[in-house]
């Protein structure tokens, strides 16, 4: 991710994109943590499923926004 950003970043502006970037990946942290606890704790399979549907999700949207930014 970071060396698709830095093709479209500015050289000037880099340091700032990185760390506004990794703070937003960080604030994800918590809000996992948060809302897997629960699950595991309930049933392991469904954590584990769970986490296979939203990383197919994840790519499947990654994939259709990379294609949609090749097109412009």
């Amino acid at each position: 991710i970071f060396s698709l950003r830095q093709r479209s970043v500015d050289v000037a502006w880099m340091g700032r994109a990185i760390a506004v970037s990794m703070s937003l990946n960080f604030v994800g942290y918590p809000i996992g943590s948060a809302l897997s606890g629960p699950l595991v704790a309930s049933s392991l399979s469904t954590a584990l499923v769970a986490s296979v549907v939203l990383t197919a999700a994840a790519a499947a949207v990654s994939v259709v926004m990379l294609r949609g930014a090749a097109v412009r």
